[in-house]
């Protein structure tokens, strides 16, 4: 299994709050916006995930263990002080 495949099964198997967390997180959200557009600029052939360099993957995979481990109070409060701009 690829580190591609690994992050998606990290992401894919946290609980809700812990995603919500990850998925806001500075560093994650504008690099996912930006996977976004370079697979939209493909015709949205594959996954977002395939138009991700080395490099970002490899932070995606880290920062998605670390809130994959974090447990779900932790994420909610984050999640929820990042939404009301904290």
């Amino acid at each position: 299994m690829d580190q591609r495949q690994r992050l998606l099964d990290i992401v894919e198997n946290m609980p809700q709050p812990n995603k919500a967390a990850f998925y806001s997180d500075p560093e994650v959200e504008p690099l996912v916006e930006e996977l976004h557009q370079r697979w939209a600029r493909e015709g949205y052939k594959g996954e977002p995930i395939d138009y991700a360099t080395r490099e970002e993957v490899e932070k995606l995979h880290r920062l998605a263990e670390r809130y994959a481990t974090m447990p779900q109070w932790q994420a909610y409060k984050l999640f929820v002080k990042r939404l009301e701009g904290g």
